[in-house]
């Protein structure tokens, strides 16, 4: 009995596998009609297939089983229509499932009643329409080859629509044109077919043909008129459809309905030249997946023409929100920033004054940069011509250039630089990822846009796509090209969504989960403060994969204190300075911190694996000891301290000897005696001996971790050193010693992008210092000091600077002269002005070198007694006995602050032999590039009778 179930069971599953071969795409080509079987959901190669269907002939039929993952080819005959036939209706037959499924028996054990009973039905319908197709195929193979010299009668042409309908064939011109430009006999055919096809899509694509024909003759004639009275209510609408005269193909139209497909969204009219072409494609597309999938195809390949007045007011919409954002940057008024390239449009407008050329190239670049990323309709005004525009209205400032930009784009005719068909296909293929899934782009993306964008959709998983898609549409090219996939596979949908919508997702992509979010809610809050320029840098990124994730209020500390604090974290900032200023020597760097990173023992001291097994550990973490302690520069070798425990049995044995030999002296008194017996009771003792040594082995261990974290941090910095007089040593083209490299100096490296104007002048700087030579030895301000000593400066003073301590409300503040060039190069990162190293303007960063090389300018500090910097002034002397002061930063408290800096300047001033000047400019000893933001007055803090009366 038993047997015989399991025997049911096989052939209910070998039925099943035959029915599954029915889901598939039916192909007619000349050698006649074939199955496709099994196709997948979704294709391999989506570009493709595109290419494929959208072109007039249809490839192979071996070249269209792979594109469309089918198992296998199986031809539609006789033998298989039966073989399908039998398969299906015995499952329909079959009172049996039920029981067997329910008992349990091993051919059926993966399968539900449920799905064998859905299953069933799909294929019953499957079959009916292949069975009409394959009916239909020997008339649908005439039309093909029909020559037009030989034209067919309309019952062939009739007897073909069901092939015409459900197969993938070159139809040249095939039954639907052939049928519509017949005669009157046609419309006849088509009726007494509409009336009687057993299949319900066949029956309308008859009825949408002869309302196509009727709507046509009734538009020549000029007459109005309704469907035959013969014809079924139920094929109305399909006629009322074809007599409505819309572009989409019959065949379309008729899947649609027996579908019911809502056609009440289908795009409206199209230009001629693209009608035919995209109504192939929607009825290939139908016959493959669906008319649902085919509905979205089709919205994304119209959108051009569907939303061209919409998309003209969004492109207006836009530009007004460019112009705003450049008004808002020029005034200094406060405006909310939406994105990064909004917050690289503010940025750059507010640094525009500084510059003294190429003022409307900048404008330019914003302006084209602002419509590519927004993806606004392409327009027939190059960037020359835009330039031009904006040099004319630059007088008026920015915010008139970028209007005059905005009026001439607006008023130039639109284009396409691609061809329709390159982007069509574009389109077609980003549709086919994700059949049905609505992923249009938008609308006037390129092709190469939008093939970005369907890389990064076919690497998704349809429901996270459909989360994510509004938010990666809207990125621009850079960070779209730049999203790290793994993260957007690997992340749940919301830190995904939140990252991107951020900005951050490529930093994101390198955290640990368990500190994701607390990074996002960090730089939600620097977003609010406008400083999320800063959550893309690395050594912020840092901060949270070192040692764990703080919190967004110990992080913004972290920052502020890392901006006006010599000693927070010097080794980020070395990173974050070896990161900008030698971009060109990145492999440079790569390679030494992957050594550091790679443990390598040269000479494995004996003891390795000794000690590793007495510590109770591998010895991976001893390998990593040695290896940080090496290139700490310390040697490959184990500290006594953790040597000890190797030693510790033979120590308590040469001790129970010792004891044991005292015992046997003559002279030891009975207290002595009593004393070394109880001691080698406790050393000979098994549980003391343990106890001692989980002891000995815990303090080892403490020892361990905590010189591996000595020598880790040591060498890392040795590391880092060893990078940095490398780089110098190339620069300068002579050796740079360990020793040579200050404090401060690091971080000042930041000044070697290309970008920096005075580069000459800093790597005179730094060859100065690695020398030791004096700032007075150069021969510019040699000149200087000897043109000022004639007019009345106290040279020896002035040079030896300021130096004073004074109380401000309780507080003691040293005010100093800086002498230190490193020093000097960090004053604008102290109070995060665009002089900072770690600001966007490199180009003003590097004004900072003329102010460390030139004897006639200082950088007056003050500090706390813990060293940190409350107060910067720079100063400036000309060779006429003049002094010129510059904008005084305070942290905190700052009139009181300034009006004692003051003060002691007026003092300094008067010992140097110089009178205050609100109008003074100091010389630029050194040739190179000086930022002058303007004079600070003195008079604000100063005595009048102080000031010079120029």
């Amino acid at each position: 009995m038993s047997r015989k179930r399991e025997e049911r069971a096989q052939l209910i599953r070998r039925s099943l596998r035959a029915a599954e071969e029915l889901d598939g795409v039916p192909l007619l080509d000349d050698a006649g009609l074939w199955l496709l079987t099994s196709t997948a959901s979704s294709p391999s190669n989506p570009v493709a297939l595109a290419r494929a269907l959208t072109w007039g002939e249809l490839p192979s039929r071996q070249e269209l089983a792979r594109l469309l993952g089918a198992r296998q080819v199986v031809r539609v005959d006789v033998e298989n229509v039966s073989r399908w036939h039998k398969a299906v209706t015995g499952l329909e037959r079959r009172r049996d499932i039920r029981r067997l499924i329910r008992e349990g028996v091993p051919a059926l054990r993966q399968l539900t009643l449920e799905g064998i009973r859905e299953g069933i039905a799909a294929a019953h319908v499957r079959l009916e329409r292949l069975t009409s197709t394959f009916e239909s195929a020997e008339s649908a193979a005439k039309c093909r080859g029909a020559e037009p010299s030989e034209p067919l009668d309309v019952e062939t042409l009739v007897a073909a629509l069901p092939a015409r309908l459900h197969a993938l064939a070159d139809w040249r011109p095939g039954p639907l044109q052939l049928l519509l430009d017949a005669g009157s006999g046609a419309d006849r055919a088509l009726l007494e077919f509409a009336s009687t096809a057993s299949e319900g899509s066949a029956a309308n694509l008859a009825a949408v043909l002869l309302g196509k024909r009727h709507g046509s003759m009734a538009r020549d004639q000029g007459r109005q008129g309704g469907p035959p009275e013969s014809l079924p209510g139920a094929l109305r609408p399909a006629y009322q459809f074809g007599r409505s005269g819309g572009w989409v193909s019959p065949a379309f139209v008729a899947l649609a309905l027996d579908a019911r497909t809502s056609l009440d969204e289908l795009p409206g009219r199209v230009p001629e030249s693209v009608a035919g072409r995209l109504s192939l494609v929607a009825e290939r597309v139908a016959i493959l997946y669906g008319p649902d999938a085919t509905l979205e195809v089709l919205r994304s390949l119209t959108m051009r023409w569907q939303e061209s007045e919409a998309w003209a007011g969004r492109s207006r919409r836009e530009i007004s929100r460019l112009k705003r954002l450049v008004r808002a940057a020029e005034s200094m008024s406060p405006i909310t920033l939406r994105s990064a390239l909004e917050e690289r449009v503010v940025g750059a407008v507010r640094t525009l004054p500084r510059l003294r050329s190429s003022k409307a190239q900048v404008l330019t670049q914003l302006f084209k940069e602002w419509v590519d990323v927004i993806a606004l309709e392409p327009r027939s005004i190059g960037s020359q011509r835009l330039r031009q525009v904006a040099f004319r209205s630059l007088a008026g400032g920015a915010t008139a250039a970028m209007t005059a930009m905005a009026k001439a784009w607006l008023e130039a005719p639109t284009k396409t630089d691609e061809s329709l068909e390159e982007i069509e296909r574009a389109r077609l293929a980003l549709s086919l990822t994700h059949p049905g899934m609505a992923l249009a782009a938008p609308v006037w993306s390129s092709a190469e846009r939008i093939g970005n964008l369907r890389f990064v959709a076919g690497s998704l998983d349809k429901s996270k796509l459909q989360a994510l898609w509004p938010q990666i549409v809207a990125l621009g090219e850079e960070d779209l090209v730049r999203l790290p996939l793994g993260f957007l596979q690997s992340a749940s949908a919301y830190l995904v969504s939140r990252a991107v919508e951020l900005g951050v997702a490529e930093q994101a992509a390198d955290l640990e989960r368990s500190v994701l979010e607390r990074y996002l809610g960090t730089v939600t809050v620097l977003q609010e403060m406008q400083l999320q320029s800063l959550a893309r840098q690395r050594w912020f990124v840092e901060l949270f994969e070192r040692g764990g994730a703080p919190a967004a209020a110990l992080t913004l500390a972290l920052l502020t204190s890392f901006r006006r604090r010599e000693g927070t974290d010097r080794r980020l900032a070395s990173l974050h300075a070896l990161g900008r200023g030698f971009k060109s020597h990145g492999p440079l760097l790569e390679r030494a911190l992957e050594a550091w990173n790679t443990t390598t023992v040269q000479a494995p001291p004996p003891e390795l694996a000794l000690l590793a097994e007495a510590l109770e550990m591998s010895v991976e973490p001893l390998e990593r000891y040695l290896h940080f302690k090496r290139l700490a520069g310390h040697g490959e070798s184990f500290s006594k301290e953790l040597l000890e425990l190797l030693s510790l049995d033979r120590k308590e044995e040469s001790e129970i000897a010792y004891l044991e030999a005292r015992l046997a002296a003559a002279d030891l008194s009975q207290e002595n005696r009593t004393a070394i017996e109880l001691r080698l009771l406790t050393l000979k003792d098994p549980e003391s001996q343990r106890g001692r040594r989980r002891k000995a082995i815990r303090r080892a261990r403490n020892r361990f971790d905590r010189a591996l974290a000595l020598y880790r941090s040591q060498s890392l910095e040795r590391t880092l050193t060893d990078v940095y007089c490398r780089l110098l040593s190339s620069l300068l083209g002579e050796k740079v010693p360990r020793e040579a490299m200050r404090p401060g100096m690091r971080e000042s490296l930041q000044l070697l992008s290309s970008d920096n104007r005075n580069w000459h002048l800093f790597v005179e700087l730094l060859r100065d210092e690695v020398r030791g030579r004096p700032l007075q030895d150069r021969a510019a301000n040699r000149e200087w000091l000897a043109r000022a000593e004639r007019a009345g400066l106290n040279s020896d003073m002035w040079v030896r600077g300021l130096r004073a301590t004074v109380e401000v409300d309780g507080a003691s503040i040293e005010f100093a002269s800086e002498r230190d060039p490193f020093e000097i190069l960090k004053m604008g990162s102290y109070f995060d002005t665009c002089l900072s190293l770690e600001g966007e303007s490199e180009i003003l960063a590097a004004s900072v070198v003329v102010n460390a090389l030139d004897i006639n300018k200082q950088v007056i500090y003050g500090r706390l007694p813990d060293g940190t910097v409350v107060a910067r002034k720079l100063i400036g002397a000309t060779a006429a006995g003049q002094l010129a002061g510059y904008n005084t930063y305070v942290s905190y408290n700052r009139e009181p602050i300034a009006a004692a800096l003051t003060g002691l300047l007026e003092n300094f001033a008067s010992e140097c032999g110089l009178r205050l000047s609100d109008t003074a400019t100091p010389e630029v000893l050194h040739d190179g590039y000086w930022y002058d933001d303007g004079n600070e007055l003195w008079s604000e803090f100063a005595e009048p009778s102080q000031l010079d009366g120029e």
